[in-house]
């Protein structure tokens, strides 16, 4: 990741552990492995939403006139969406390289 410059190195005050995960097997075939970072810390002091999240049919009844729509793709979508820069360090997981 570092090579393809997805993550640059940090040196944030922040710091979340990372692991990589194997999916169990689909079919037979082994799955690739997954990085995953543990950030249940910043979770916790992550300020929520003031408002409830809206109920389908109202989100429905929105989009129903649309005529354009676009999606993320949500497999790789983690690693396309950009994070503001204030917040980047915030981000920040840690490797036996560093952070």
């Amino acid at each position: 990741m570092l090579k393809r410059k997805i993550i640059q190195p940090s040196y944030s005050e922040w710091d979340y552990p990372c692991i990589l995960v194997r999916k169990p097997p689909e079919k037979g075939k082994l799955q690739p492995t997954r990085f995953l970072v543990d950030y249940r810390r910043l979770n916790g002091v992550t300020q929520g939403d003031g408002y409830p999240i809206p109920s389908i049919s109202s989100v429905l009844d929105a989009v129903s006139q649309g005529k354009v729509f676009a999606k993320s793709d949500l497999v790789s979508g983690y690693w396309q969406i950009a994070i503001r820069q204030s917040d980047q360090p915030k981000t920040a997981f840690c490797t036996h390289l560093g952070l």
